[in-house]
């Protein structure tokens, strides 16, 4: 096993300045003070970028990027492929644009938590995938290889992490992402696309390395990254500091914890440049420098060297340390912009070390000079040519000699109007509010799950920078801050339920939002052919003010078997469209049904009571020999969670030696111990199971032919996954009645226990009911028909 050692040698110290310990008996700084000075220190040796690559949110190493931003002062960026929207929530979100957005804040939390950014690709996840073939279906190679080289060249990373899905390496989605990522990495790369060809929508970048997780070992040489270490000023390992970031992902806590106790966090090299990118020696420069800039760059090294030690002794905030800073600090920002003006005869590498010596020190600089400035936005969402006030409450260090400005980097190009002026620059005071109108033409981030699944970042950044021109040049200095914004329609309407049934005790909930300062009084209302429904009359009056309406549909005609679209109105207006599915599947009413889930309107649930069941939820386990006893049928929900896994097994199986029917749907591979002692089957997480897999059943079998003929159309349609599992070790006592044709895995599973009956479906059923699948509503109504023949 190989470890990547990033302790720097001696003359790398400045680089290195993580592996030191304030001494206990200098001066402390302020604990935030300190923290921010140390990550500047660090961040000012060199520029050194790290892309991490991703299927989908929560499964980048959180771990080895807090080790690589704050260990090593390497900026962060988070690529995902999808939004990972095939896999359910675990807060209650179950439609897949609810999921997706979710996923987008918990990511974007995460990565800032971590000092790094988060971006999205925004193609779909597709869920299973058995081959390449169908990956390519959602993933064209030349779309994703596009946005690729499109990170690549807009970040310059020198490193490359591939995360592994979920622990597994090899998968189709990882094998086309692979494949894509490395000839994205070769389309841009200086030395190899420019002898043929300019690269297309991408500046030249050449990366030095890219390693690939892997969840199991290769039988090669492996790398891992040293994150038991301690963080010096936070006194915590980067381990634990991956996991305060990881517990954003509260959408797939269990799961993704699960994951992580299993994963090895091992990568394997699958990448090099001819030049070798020595991490353990990553201040220093991976492609030889000209003349001019080496000079600079020792310089640079014996000046944060120096701040390092003025830094661990305590006393560089000291005026005497200030004083003799300030100009060795001027001295170099002057050098690096003199190199700047040269734009044409800078390499890539050259340029982007410049822009991040520049960038770091002109920050550093603020910070050695005391700046300190709070400033607030009145408001952070704004709607098409809405008035937003910035203030400036205080500042500290500003000095009231010299000119002092704020300028605001994007908004002459994207065409906000300052104080009532199109300008980019304005004098600097504090306690006036200025005037931000915002743009004409925006793109929405609002609402979340219908425009900012689109959006390929989170919100959107606004940089404001503060700019002192002083007569003395060594207190001149310029301070930078970026707020989040996000833009929405004046007014918005979200259809949270897309998707209902043609029957009498459906509900759409509707959420109505005003993003203006314009009050808004009205009611939303259905009024079609076979439905109606009338909402409560809502009066929005204040800025961001939501209403929640639960539309209660009346039918007055039910319509044929089929899907529809039923439009919903304010006044004459259409505000947006719900889907009715109409299907006819019979079930037996007179088996009383419990379901264990811990999720009241759980897709499961919801579709029982679609069929005219009035079936008993129990979420507690101390309920669950008193639920038992009323029921013929006791259904273990695919959405039941802890503490349902601490369900007494004994009660379970006496339910069905007394005669009752017990099924088990999807179960958690993650936490199964209740499948191993009152089923006597074990599962495992696999995604290569798609909603096209052949399934071959037992037609003959009750559960396949009463009360409704379940035929090969009941198997069209399905959404992501056939199976999400593989079934282990079930024992011979188990009738197969249906299984995947083509990998010969079981999917329905069913045998007696005393006067009952065991069923373990093994089936992605949620996201079909969800969907209200015709063929899945006849396929449990089936199921919770079952009656053993005596």
């Amino acid at each position: 096993m190989r470890l990547i050692d990033l302790n720097v040698c001696s003359r790398l110290a400045a680089a290195a300045c993580f592996s030191f310990v304030i001494s206990t008996s200098a001066p402390a700084q302020p604990a935030s003070d300190s923290l921010d000075v140390y990550q500047r220190l660090l961040d000012a040796r060199r520029s050194f970028h790290v892309l991490s690559v991703a299927l989908s949110p929560g499964q980048e190493d959180l771990e080895a990027l807090v080790y690589l931003r704050h260990g090593l002062g390497a900026k962060i960026l988070s690529v995902y492929v999808t939004h990972g929207e095939s896999r359910m929530s675990e807060e209650g979100d179950v439609y897949p644009a609810q999921v997706a957005a979710r996923r987008t804040v918990e990511a974007w939390r995460a990565l800032t938590r971590l000092g790094g950014e988060a971006r999205f690709l925004t193609f779909t996840d597709p869920g299973g995938t058995r081959d390449t073939q169908y990956v390519r279906a959602f993933w064209p190679e030349d779309s994703l290889q596009g946005l690729l080289m499109q990170e690549i060249s807009d970040f310059k990373p020198e490193l490359i992490l591939l995360a592994s899905d979920y622990g597994k390496f090899n998968t189709p989605k990882m094998q086309v992402l692979k494949h894509d990522l490395l000839a994205a990495i070769h389309e841009i790369d200086p030395d190899i696309a420019l002898t043929r060809h300019a690269p297309p929508k991408a500046a030249a970048w050449k990366v030095h390395m890219m390693l690939a997780g892997v969840g199991e070992h290769m039988g090669e040489t492996l790398w891992e990254f040293p994150t038991e270490r301690i963080h010096p000023i936070l006194r915590l390992s980067y381990t634990a500091l991956g996991k305060q970031a990881a517990a954003e992902y509260r959408s797939i806590a269990r799961f993704r914890n699960s994951w992580a106790l299993e994963s090895q966090r091992k990568y394997q090299p699958v990448y090099f440049s001819e030049v070798r990118l020595s991490l353990s020696e990553q201040g220093k420069a991976v492609t030889p420098l000209p003349p001019r800039l080496a000079r600079l760059d020792r310089m640079v090294a014996r000046e944060v060297d120096r701040l390092t030690k003025l830094f661990r002794s305590g006393t560089l905030s000291r005026k005497q340390n200030v004083t003799s800073s300030l100009p060795r600090v001027t001295a170099i920002i002057d050098s690096v912009e003199l190199e700047l003006k040269n734009r044409l005869r800078l390499r890539p590498n050259e340029r982007k070390i410049l822009l991040g010596w520049k960038d770091e020190f002109r920050m550093f600089k603020a910070s050695l000079l005391g700046v300190k400035v709070d400033l607030v936005f009145s408001e952070t969402v704004l709607a098409p040519r809405q008035l937003s006030l910035l203030t400036v409450r205080s500042a500290e260090g500003v000095p009231k000699t010299g000119t002092t400005e704020l300028y605001f980097p994007d908004a002459e190009l994207a065409g906000w109007i300052l104080n009532e002026a199109d300008q980019s620059r304005i004098s600097f005071v504090t306690g006036v509010p200025y005037r931000l109108v915002s743009p004409r033409e925006l793109q929405f981030d609002l609402p979340l799950s219908v425009h900012g699944v689109r959006k390929h970042r989170y919100g959107t950044p606004f940089r404001i920078v503060l700019q002192h021109k002083a007569p003395r040049p060594q207190e001149s200095f310029e301070w930078e801050t970026t707020q989040l914004l996000q833009f929405a329609p004046l007014f918005s309407v979200n259809v949270v339920t897309p998707v209902v049934s043609a029957w009498s005790g459906e509900a759409v909930v509707v959420e109505v939002q005003n993003h203006s300062r314009d009050p808004v009084t009205d009611r939303l209302f259905v009024d079609h052919e076979w439905v109606r429904a009338t909402g409560a009359r809502f009066t929005l009056d204040k800025q961001q003010g939501i209403f929640i309406d639960s539309l209660k549909l009346e039918w007055h005609q039910t319509p044929d078997v089929g899907e529809y679209i039923v439009p919903i109105r304010i006044g004459p207006y259409t505000m947006g469209h719900f889907g009715v599915r109409s299907f006819r599947t019979v079930v037996d009413s007179t088996r009383p049904v419990a379901v264990l889930s811990t999720m009241p309107a759980s897709p499961l649930v919801q579709s029982l009571r679609r069929l005219g069941l009035s079936p008993t939820v129990c979420s507690d386990p101390a309920d669950l020999e008193r639920v038992l006893n009323g029921a013929a049928v006791a259904i273990l929900d695919e959405e039941a969670r802890s503490p349902l896994s601490l369900l007494n097994t004994d009660v379970l199986k006496s339910f069905v030696l007394k005669g009752g029917h017990l099924v088990g749907i999807n179960q958690d591979p993650m936490d199964n111990s209740h499948l191993r002692k009152a089923f006597d089957l074990a599962v495992s997480r696999t995604d290569l199971f798609d909603p096209y897999q052949e399934v071959r059943a037992d037609t003959v079998h009750p559960i396949f032919r009463t009360p409704n003929t379940i035929t090969d159309r009941s198997w069209e349609g399905w959404i992501y996954y056939r199976a999400s599992d593989s079934v282990k070790d079930a024992s011979q006592t188990w009738n197969i009645l249906a299984s995947l044709s083509d990998v010969n895995e079981p999917v329905v599973l069913s045998k007696n226990a005393g006067s009952g009956t065991l069923t373990y479906v093994n089936l992605a059923l949620s996201s079909q009911l969800l969907n209200i699948h015709e063929g899945a509503l006849d396929l449990l109504a089936n199921i919770v028909s079952y009656q053993r023949n005596p």
